[in-house]
């Protein structure tokens, strides 16, 4: 009976042992300069409400640069010509520096590295005048980042794990690990990257080109797009001239573009119009197409459903149907499908030559004399043309 109760004993506390180690290896961080930090429980930020620093200065810098770790950085218009800085911050913890071409602001908290109970976090407010036309510069580990509306500022921030909200900067260049990045409006160029976390862009005037390895991505406007997501949906309205999408898992969905090269390992591509030049292709997903001049399109693993083919067409599907509404093209075009059917509803005054192994085929008005040629192979599937 005794031997039994030992043996009860052990495992209760062979059970209470292992739940212990699993709650410590569970709250364990790692420092931005890899020190270990053991038991941090952020259970809410304590934001230091002391200010330390309160300095102004002339609007004479090429560059004003930031390093927190960690701090809120909130970035807004001056009342007047005048640069001004306020660091919330413990006591001898924020430094500024300026000399005539460069204001330097740094505000590190105490490290922690054993055990962190809602840890305390600075705060930096920047005060610059709106026509400042120069550039912004901010390196964070830890807290959101909010920049107000500077049409001629340019802008690079590097952060480690907060977000990133911008109105308007003439460039933007934003790299977090991890965070979210909302803009409202780059009137140039925009370089926009997040480990984990979504991009959300309302409009970029120039060029811009964005990567979340973990995230979706969402852009209203632009002129040309270089776009990528490693696991996450693209979503853009408006790209003016060149597109270049691509999504390795999940979905890709564009309103309008001169060009595109749309691509997607594991998910569907949905377009509305592309103006001229159109490649697609999707490994395992479907294609949907309203209007396409040209059009070069793949897919291994699902259908092709396209609305209306002015110029050109070269389609392939290795599994999955392939439907035409409306076909009117002016130069020789191709459509191929494995396995599946091939069906188009209308299609101007050309020749349609074709050829099935396995399926049958019906046209209904054919052209031998035309100069143009659609040819339709399939391997396993219906060919039908009204």
């Amino acid at each position: 009976m005794k031997d039994n109760k030992k043996i009860i004993s052990v495992i209760i506390i062979s059970v209470i042992v292992l739940a212990l180690l699993s709650t410590m290896i569970s709250v364990i961080n790692v420092n931005s300069d890899n020190s270990l930090m053991l038991f941090s429980f952020n259970f809410s930020e304590r934001e230091v409400k002391e200010l330390e620093k309160d300095e102004t200065y002339e609007n004479i810098f090429d560059t004003i640069k930031i390093k927190a770790h960690p701090a809120k950085i909130e970035v807004k218009k001056s009342e007047n010509d005048k640069i001004r800085v306020m660091v919330y911050a413990e006591k001898n913890k924020a430094k500024i520096e300026a000399d005539e071409k460069e204001l330097y602001i740094d505000v590190t908290s105490k490290k922690c590295s054993i055990m962190c109970i809602n840890p305390k976090i600075s705060k930096i407010e920047l005060y610059i005048p709106e026509n400042y036309d120069k550039d912004l510069k901010i390196e964070g580990t830890s807290g959101d980042i909010k920049i107000s509306e500077f049409k001629n500022m340019n802008t690079e921030i590097e952060q480690s794990s907060g977000n990133t909200e911008l109105a308007i900067v003439k460039n933007a260049k934003v790299k977090a690990k991890s965070g979210d990045i909302n803009i409202d409006t780059v009137l140039e160029n925009a370089e926009l990257k997040t480990n984990s976390g979504n991009i959300t862009v309302d409009t970029i005037i120039g060029n811009a080109e964005a990567k979340a390895n973990s995230g979706d991505i969402k852009l209203e406007r632009t002129k040309t797009a270089k776009i990528t997501t490693t696991s996450g949906n693209i979503k853009v309205n408006s790209i003016e001239e060149n597109g270049e999408l691509k999504a390795s898992s999940g979905d890709i969905k564009l309103e309008r573009t001169k060009t595109a090269k749309i691509t997607t390992t594991s998910g569907n591509i949905k377009v509305n119009s592309i103006e001229e030049n159109g490649e697609l292709k999707a490994s395992s997903g479907d294609i949907t197409v309203n209007k396409i001049a040209n059009a070069k399109i793949t897919v291994s693993s699902g259908k092709i459903d396209l609305g209306s083919v002015q110029e050109y067409i070269e389609a392939e599907s290795s599994s999955g149907n392939i439907k035409i509404e409306n076909l009117e093209i002016t130069e020789d075009s191709k459509l191929q499908a494995r396995s599946g059917n091939v069906t188009i509803h209308k299609t101007n005054d050309i020749y349609i030559d074709t050829k099935t192994s396995s399926g049958n085929s019906k046209i209904e008005n054919n052209n031998r004399k035309s100069e143009i040629t659609l040819r339709i192979e399939t391997t396993s599937g219906d060919i039908k043309v009204k």
